[in-house]
């Protein structure tokens, strides 16, 4: 890349003999600058994470390698290295600490961080479900919508009801009792 660039808007971006970037209009307006090299760096990470948000994408930060989602098939990913062209497709159920091949270990880590939903993750108001949090039994809670979503509400105290996120990580079983299936028809 050359020491000057000329975007498509027709913002000049240089970066001068000191390291900084800088990036000017044609009438010499400056509008946005960015310090020698950590300012610079942390410009292209930005705007690389912005534009894999943008396409749909999750980048593994180890590696760099690109991990899509395949979109009709949720529990299926493709994983693709840029630099050298390398993929590989990997289910959720494939992937373990064992399993080699190219991407394995970059498809573990992208399920990792984006779990199986549970049921309990589109609880609705004005049901009713048996929620156990760690290793303690079910207690019926009501889901209710606080704050403009939905969440599961214990019984009161002095200081009123408790309430969690249905997305709690520490819910490990949780159950609708209320409407049941027949009821839903």
């Amino acid at each position: 890349m050359t020491d000057i660039f000329t975007a498509s808007n027709g913002v000049t971006v240089t970066i001068e003999h000191d390291g900084y970037l800088i990036a000017t209009t044609d009438d010499g307006m400056c509008h946005a600058t960015g310090g020698a090299d950590l300012g610079i760096q942390a410009l292209r990470e930005y705007f690389t994470a912005e534009r894999d948000q943008e396409l749909g994408r999750w980048r593994d930060e180890e590696t760099g390698l690109l991990v899509y989602q395949i979109n009709d098939v949720p529990d299926t990913v493709f994983v693709f290295d840029e630099t050298y062209a390398d993929h590989g497709t990997w289910t959720r159920e494939e992937v373990g600490p064992t399993v080699v091949g190219f991407g394995a270990p970059i498809a573990e880590r992208f399920f990792a961080a984006h779990p199986e939903p549970k049921p309990w993750h589109n609880a609705q108001p004005g049901e009713a479900w048996a929620v156990a949090l760690g290793s303690n039994a079910p207690d019926p809670v009501l889901v209710v919508n606080h704050e403009r979503r939905p969440m599961f509400q214990y019984g009161s105290d002095q200081n009123g009801p408790e309430r969690i996120e249905t997305y709690n990580a520490n819910i490990t079983h949780a159950e609708r009792i209320w409407p049941t299936g027949a009821d839903d028809e």
